[in-house]
């Protein structure tokens, strides 16, 4: 059968192969029986295995797809673990065994006229699982693999998006595999694994899958500018031989429309860009955008690599109220709802702002304390860095406790760790991060930024986010909570102002001057550009993302849904 015919077949039943996975596996099962005894089954102890499952499987029969209308044939065995040849047609035949989560495995077994000439005495044991990792090209999902243990009834697919897979409940023996892709222009892996009871065994080696087409570029990514009310597309350059260029698609997003090239003249670069025209792309709408390579004879492939765009403006400030003309020194962090907290180094005061009242109330701080920076605890209490050190205060400002640590910056985790920076002394550059355990007291380092100024950092559960200022060079990074790891996740001119870091479970988004930058939490790709007006001292996000609110140096407060 060729490869093309397998791909065919492979789309035409792939959704029932994927509801499968997703479900207990079952085959269906025919009964039948005769009167000739043709084997034996024993526990790994020596004793006969009786009502063990005996299963026949066509030797080319696919799991989950049943291409040639075959079907798995069942018995059961007696209370001599003695079993009967059940009504099959005339075949080569594997023997599956099971009971109580032990396994055996017969291959290649001749059924003639109802008889085998074979001698099948067969011991039940613990299985085995075989586990790996299969790659497809580009940014296709290597979840969309399909591995099928040919003539058993175990298959699957990969359980995450970098391949890895595990085919779990083998008997002892050596399988016939065949892994398949579930896109068009895909060769197929055959392969053979051998298992051994009770082990668990590893493929070395990644399966990648042969492609035959154009292969598509590695990474697409877009950045949105509010200003000029474009979309800037950007993606990595395909190898291909045959690659003559690439075609764009756009659609609305939420619709069930085809997407629709939008480009006149094939595109040689690797950079394009599209803009609100107020007919085709309208202002406060989102649109998927694609990008496919074009071979010589002028055949693209389907739309496969999408982003996801948002078109706003800076006329989508739904409200504005004044707080206070912050210094040097201010933060705005999210507390509960749409509620926000506002410290301002000039004032010893906390403002609780209510993003739905659209105003404030306003609390003194413990021993007139003039604070520089706010994070808010696990507890929904408030971690406060002031000049005379760190506060634990609840949200009427009464103080809980006090910590003996001189910083401007902190960020906390849970109700109980606080990262914070420090300095040799007051006049050289921030560069070093650490850790107070607030349960134990122990204070340790955590890590020292050898070149450049920690200007903010903000923690969430397992990530620590920072970002340092280099000349100017604005660089955000990010590093394990458990072990100093950095790594860059974005670099642009710094505008020699305020920055910001907040991060929610989606994203992650850093100010810096008039600019608000929104990065994608899965793969960090820069997916919105936001300008504005005025310089923004500090931001705060709601968990989900829908609605920004910014401080900007007027100590105007900017609710941006």
């Amino acid at each position: 059968m060729s490869i093309k015919h397998w791909q065919h077949l492979l789309f035409a039943v792939s959704i029932v192969v994927l509801v499968c996975l997703f479900t207990k596996c079952t085959t269906e099962i025919v009964h039948g029986g005769s009167t000739e005894t043709i084997g034996m089954v024993v526990c790994f102890n020596g004793y006969p295995a009786q009502n063990a499952e005996v299963m026949f499987v066509p030797e080319n029969y696919l799991p989950g797809l049943d291409t040639a209308g075959v079907s798995v044939v069942s018995t059961f065995s007696d209370r001599n673990g003695n079993y009967r040849l059940p009504e099959l047609s005339d075949g080569v035949y594997n023997i599956l065994f099971e009971k109580e989560q032990k396994r055996a495995y017969r291959t290649s077994v001749d059924i003639s006229n109802g008889k085998t000439e074979a001698v099948l005495n067969d011991t039940l044991k613990y299985p085995g699982s075989v586990s790996g990792i299969v790659r497809l090209v580009g940014n296709h999902d290597n979840r969309n693999v399909f591995i099928l243990v040919i003539g058993s009834d175990r298959y699957t697919s990969p359980y995450d998006s970098l391949g890895n897979f595990t085919i779990e409940n083998l008997a002892e023996g050596i399988y016939s595999v065949k892994v398949i892709a579930g896109y068009e222009n895909y060769g197929i892996i055959d392969t053979t694994i051998t298992i051994k009871a009770g082990l668990d065994r590893e493929i070395s080696d990644t399966l990648f899958l042969p492609y035959r087409g154009i292969k598509p570029p590695d990474t697409f990514s877009v950045q949105y500018d509010t200003l000029l009310q474009q979309a800037s597309l950007s993606w990595s350059h395909s190898s291909a031989p045959n690659l003559t260029g690439y075609n764009i698609y756009r659609k609305e997003y939420s619709t069930t429309r085809n997407f629709q090239q939008i480009n006149n003249e094939l595109i040689t670069d690797t950079f394009f860009v599209d803009q609100a025209n107020g007919i085709s792309v309208l202002p406060g709408k989102s649109y998927l955008y694609s990008v496919t390579p074009v071979d010589e004879f002028g055949i693209s492939s389907k739309p496969e690599l999408v982003v996801k765009v948002k078109y706003v403006s800076n006329s989508t400030v739904s409200d504005s109220f004044f707080v206070s003309q912050p210094d040097v020194f201010a933060s705005l962090v999210h507390h509960t709802n749409n509620n926000f907290a506002l410290v301002n180094s000039n004032t010893s005061s906390l403002f609780m702002v209510s993003g739905t009242e659209r105003d404030f109330s306003t609390f003194p701080l413990p021993d007139n304390a003039l604070p520089y920076s706010v994070s808010v605890m696990e507890d929904s209490t408030f971690i406060l860095a002031t000049g005379n050190g760190v506060y634990n205060i609840s949200p009427s400002g009464e103080k809980l406790y006090w910590y003996n640590i001189m910083t401007t910056m902190l960020a906390s985790r849970q109700s109980r760790y606080i990262y914070y920076t420090t300095r040799s002394d007051f006049f050289s550059d921030i560069n070093t991060i650490r850790i107070l355990d607030t349960y134990t007291g122990f204070d340790s380092h955590f890590m020292t930024n050898k070149y450049g100024t920690i200007r903010a950092i903000y923690a969430d559960s397992s990530t620590l986010y920072f970002a340092v200022t280099y000349q100017n060079q604005l660089v955000i990074k990010k590093s394990s909570l458990y072990k100093f790891n950095p790594v860059k996740i974005h670099r642009v001119l710094w505008n020699n102002s305020a920055v910001s870091i907040c991060v929610n479970e989606n994203e992650v988004a850093v100010s810096n001057g008039n600019i608000i930058m929104r990065f994608d939490k899965a793969n960090y790709q820069l997916r919105e550009r936001t300008v504005f007006v005025s310089p923004i001292i500090s931001f705060a996000l709601v968990p989900d993302g829908t609605t920004l609110f910014t401080l900007s140096e007027e100590g105007i407060i900017g609710i941006i849904n």
